[in-house]
C-alpha cells in the first residue's frame, strides 16, 4: 500500500467531494469526514488532528 501524505489524502478527498453530484452523497461524505475527525482526534498523535 503507498504511503500518502495527510496532504495528499486531503486533495483527494476534497477532489471527491468536488465531483459529487448527488446531495445526498455528498451529505454522507460530510458526515464520515466529520466521524473520521472524531476518531482521530482520540487516536492519533498527530497536531493536526487533535
Amino acid at each position: 500500500m503507498e504511503d500518502k501524505s495527510i496532504e495528499s489524502l486531503k486533495q483527494e478527498f476534497i477532489q471527491e467531494i468536488m465531483s459529487e453530484q448527488s446531495f445526498d452523497t455528498l451529505k454522507e461524505w460530510l458526515y464520515m469526514h466529520d466521524e473520521a475527525r472524531y476518531v482521530a482526534s482520540i487516536t492519533s498523535k498527530e497536531p493536526e488532528l487533535i
